[in-house]
């Protein structure tokens, strides 16, 4: 699930500015001001909501922590495509603010399961062993993607190759969703298990 997220996430940062300037003209420093700051912001409203809403949620349920990620991993995906096809730059950015806030909402999740289902004495493997699945599938793969379809269909497409380039990154990515909802099937039982492991090493 993180991998599909990273795809799209690594994707979207990777060639948004550069999508800004392609397809409606705007300056290098205009584009990269407006993209820079809506990610930075939405970004880390994303990621703040997200930590709360699992930790009221999980609460109740511990499945919640798959859940909330695979709820918002689909409610970013028209977002995404919005983004994508958007007819201005004004309606791009806006678009963009939304699908990132949303799309960042299942980190929180993400980390403090990396960290819940293993031992103690497993964490700095399991978040190495994360970070390095994150990098190659997400950073390795997405934008490179994006790169290739946009250079293969420029000829016959022109711009538009960069556009279908992102709505294949915004697929993968709600692809997600589909994970997340396969890892919360057996969550309880999952945190149960290590917990009673780390209590057994007390």
């Amino acid at each position: 699930a993180a991998a599909c997220q990273a795809f799209l996430g690594y994707t979207v940062l990777g060639w948004g500015a550069t999508f800004l300037r392609r397809v409606f003209e705007l300056s290098p420093a205009e584009a990269g001001f407006q993209f820079g700051v809506s990610a930075a912001a939405a970004g880390a409203i994303g990621i703040t909501i997200g930590g709360v809403l699992a930790d009221k949620l999980s609460a109740r349920d511990a499945r919640w922590y798959g859940w909330l990620s695979a709820a918002s991993s689909l409610a970013a995906l028209p977002f995404a495509l919005a983004f994508a096809w958007a007819g201005d730059a004004g309606f791009a950015i806006a678009a963009f603010s939304v699908f990132y806030l949303l799309n960042n909402v299942y980190v929180s999740s993400l980390w403090t399961l990396v960290q819940n289902l293993v031992q103690p004495r497993m964490r700095a493997t399991a978040s190495a062993s994360q970070l390095a699945i994150l990098n190659i599938v997400g950073l390795g793969g997405g934008p490179l993607m994006a790169g290739i379809v946009s250079d293969v269909l420029e000829p016959s497409q022109g711009a538009d190759g960069l556009r279908i380039a992102l709505s294949i990154a915004a697929v993968v990515g709600a692809t997600a969703a589909i994970f997340f909802l396969l890892c919360a099937r057996t969550l309880r039982e999952d945190l149960a298990r290590a917990s009673a492991g780390e209590d057994g090493l007390r």
